[in-house]
């Protein structure tokens, strides 16, 4: 009977089930754990300003805060994984600024305030915060991301977007200043010059249409300003130079195509493409495709020639931009050769720099090259997606720049 007893009771089906207080049949329903919609709002209006080898954040404060948590993670801006199959190209989502910070995994700044100062830090890299607030019902769920990039040099100004009309490019390649502050871009794919004042308002727009004609382009590209108001244009897709005055009327036309290996002589060239102007107003032309440089007078008479293909010094390998410093130096980046060549007036060289490499001092196929009144070099590293600084011998002084599209960031400049 008592055997009966214990297997009647054992397998009974008419037992409440076992539960716990909350919602039926839910396991932890009834621990305590306090809900998200009773958690303190996220700090709102966050913001992040960079600096040189910093950066502050602030937000707006949030009612009965007891202190403040700043996560932040880094990255290095765009990188596309190399493959064997497919061109490493960037897609849209590549450029996306938010990378999803969160409390887990990010480094914790535990009690910030604002306005915090975050220092000490890398320039060039990518810092991406989120601000938490602690109160009494605990703490908040992450902010709103932001991102900023410490640099020794600011953004000032920012023009253009993709596109066909005035005050938008297509591959832009060549930019110029005049003594007014004047801005010449060579807008390359759309076959134009458009000018900007030093506000960055569009002004005027040159060429258009794909043309041989005077005073029309096919692919310009280096732009350089001479004595006496005027601007010169490398119409590399023509193998000419061009010069107009600064209203944009065509004063005088040179050049033709002609190959360096058979003989061309001066005045002949192979896609020209980077231009600089001396003190005393005589032309210098990256002569690209021949591997050389030329010089002119302001009228286009040739005055000199040097270099030819190769890695030794004084050889080229795709030469693209061209600087002159105040004492009439010349710079030269040898985007094949990721170098920098240095030579007088005379074109005998002086010295180089670079190879290729991703740290300081070395290059990915550099394009442009500008001096300052210093005498200080600074060089388009366009596969590093950088800008680098050197004094007039090349010693490396800093950079700025990452692959992005955000502000402080380059996508092949």
């Amino acid at each position: 009977m008592i055997k009966a007893w214990l297997l009647d009771e054992m397998f009974r089906f008419d037992r409440a089930p076992l539960t716990v207080e909350g919602s039926h049949g839910e396991w932890g329903a009834g621990d305590s754990i306090i809900e998200e919609e009773e958690l303190p709002p996220a700090p709102t209006n966050v913001a992040a300003k960079c600096g040189n080898g910093r950066i502050t954040i602030t937000w707006d404060p949030v009612p009965d805060a007891l202190y403040y948590n700043l996560y932040f993670q880094t990255t290095k801006g765009v990188h596309i994984k190399f493959s064997e199959l497919t061109r490493p190209i960037a897609g849209p989502e590549d450029f996306k600024t938010v990378i999803g910070v969160k409390k887990e995994k990010a480094t914790c700044l535990e009690g910030a305030q604002s306005p915090f100062l975050h220092d000490d830090l890398a320039n060039g890299t990518c810092y991406h915060y989120v601000v938490t607030v602690v109160t009494t019902k605990g703490e908040s769920l992450e902010s709103q991301e932001v991102m900023a990039i410490p640099s020794p040099y600011l953004l000032a100004a920012c023009i253009g977007q993709e596109g066909v009309d005035d005050g938008e490019f297509s591959s832009p390649t060549g930019i110029a200043l005049d003594k007014d502050g004047n801005l010449y871009v060579a807008d390359t794919d759309n076959h134009s010059i458009q000018k900007f004042d030093k506000a960055g308002h569009f002004v005027a727009r040159w060429g258009g249409e794909p043309s041989s004609q005077e005073g029309s382009f096919y692919y310009p590209r280096g732009l350089a300003v001479g004595a006496n108001d005027s601007l010169y244009i490398a119409d590399s897709g023509n193998n000419r130079v061009q010069k107009f005055d600064l209203d944009g009327n065509v004063m005088q036309a040179w050049g033709k195509f002609g190959f360096a290996w058979r003989g061309a002589d001066m005045g002949k060239f192979d896609v020209p493409w980077g231009l600089a102007t001396d003190q005393d107003g005589n032309l210098y032309v990256s002569d690209t495709s021949n591997a050389r440089i030329q010089k002119f007078k302001a009228d286009g008479t040739p005055l000199l020639k040097w270099g030819r293909d190769g890695s030794f010094d004084g050889a080229f390998f795709f030469p693209r931009g061209v600087a002159v410093d105040f004492v009439g130096n010349i710079y030269v980046a040898d985007e094949g050769n990721n170098r920098v060549q240095k030579f007088d007036a005379r074109g005998s060289f002086l010295t180089k720099w670079g190879r290729e490499g991703a740290g300081p001092g070395q290059f990915k196929a550099p394009w442009g090259i500008a001096c300052d009144a210093l005498g200080n070099v600074y060089v388009v590293d366009t596969g590093n997606h950088r800008i680098q600084k050197f004094d007039g011998n090349g010693t490396f002084l800093c950079a700025w720049g990452n692959r992005g599209k955000s502000e402080g960031q380059l996508n092949f400049p």
